[in-house]
């Protein structure tokens, strides 16, 4: 499947550890890479490839009929999907340890 939603939303099926691809997508968008920009719509980070990047997983629901503002879906958040990641000196992947 080409399209990168629909891998997301099975990736998000089963942990990040089975799904090395994902590794590989952090590391390219912290390095720039222009062909997998080239994968987002509006292209994130366009002025600089970020220093972090953080793999949220959230749960959408659709809002209820008649939900102010007119939204339809709704979203919690129910934690990381995959550690916090920079790349390190020599250019790998890094997890970052997070003060508690």
């Amino acid at each position: 499947q080409p399209r990168l939603d629909w891998q997301m939303w099975f990736a998000a099926l089963s942990p990040v550890q089975q799904n090395p691809w994902y590794a590989s997508l952090l590391k390219r968008l912290l390095e720039g890479s222009p062909p997998v920009r080239a994968l987002f719509m509006d292209p994130p980070f366009p002025a600089r490839p970020p220093t972090f990047l953080r793999s949220v997983f959230l749960e959408y629901r659709f809002a209820p009929p008649g939900a102010p503002g007119g939204v339809w879906w709704e979203r919690r958040v129910l934690g990381l999907y995959a550690p916090v990641v920079m790349l390190g000196p020599d250019g790998t992947l890094t997890a970052v340890e997070l003060a508690r």
